[in-house]
């Protein structure tokens, strides 16, 4: 996580990972491992965390006043996880192998869903054990990209800049064919958009095999490579947190 943030604001990726009550011992996680942890001087948030702290707050009280956790449930996600990479491969081979049309169609539906539970893995969702939670990030691998890729264009990309044009590359995912933000260029046939985004959108997925094979290679390197020692700068209490790399 702190590679991922380095250089970067990451008080959204950083927060979206933990409740709001557990904040304190990842703050002081973070000090065992990084040389500073503080206020970054001269930078103003360019909006307010309210709105976030609040509904954060309102969502750890309503599992506590159900008697549930974050992971209260996670077993039904594991189970899931490995009911759907079995199917997986029981389909791959009907449709490779035995060349069945049944089977390709439901390892089509197999693939997507390996999808979402990738999703869920690679933001540490699946389970409590970091293990779990990247063997099931891992399915990205599987179904023939790469977490590594995902983990930079969506928890990085995404995630630190929601909906910001230029920033936020999950606001250009199909486009032109579909248009996903309201300052992107407008042409006639997104007013069908509703009808054709099954569609559209794969071409979403072709772009973001395109990136895997383009300059965010060299990219991913240069942050996973980068020695210690980490400066990670924090201006409580949770409004800004700024990841910075000294090489």
């Amino acid at each position: 996580m702190i590679q991922l943030a380095a250089g970067r604001e990451a008080a959204a990726l950083i927060e979206s990972y933990h409740g709001k009550e557990s904040m304190g011992r990842v703050y002081a996680a973070l000090r065992n491992k990084c040389d500073y942890v503080g206020p970054l001087a001269g930078y103003v948030a360019p909006f307010g965390d309210v709105f976030f702290h609040t509904v954060q707050a309102r969502v750890d009280e309503h599992l506590r006043s159900k008697g549930y956790n974050y992971h209260t449930f996670e077993w039904t996600a594991v189970i899931e996880s490995v009911v759907t990479l079995l199917l997986f491969l029981v389909s791959t081979y009907y449709c490779c192998v035995v060349g069945s049309v049944v089977g390709a169609v439901v390892l089509g539906v197999l693939t997507a869903r390996m999808g979402f539970l990738m999703h869920t893995g690679n933001h540490c969702a699946s389970s409590s054990l970091v293990w779990l939670n990247a063997s099931i990030g891992f399915f990205m691998n599987v179904i023939g990209s790469s977490h590594l890729i995902w983990r930079h264009e969506h928890q990085v990309a995404h995630h630190l800049d929601p909906n910001e044009l230029d920033r936020d590359n999950d606001c250009a995912i199909g486009n032109p064919f579909i248009r996903m933000h309201p300052h992107l260029p407008s042409h006639p046939w997104q007013r069908w958009q509703h009808i054709t985004v099954p569609t559209a959108i794969t071409f979403g997925f072709i772009k973001c095999q395109c990136h895997t094979l383009a300059p965010p290679h060299r990219i991913l390197c240069i942050a996973l490579t980068l020695p210690p020692p980490l400066t990670l700068t924090l201006s409580p209490p949770h409004s800004l947190l700024m990841c910075s790399v000294r090489v």
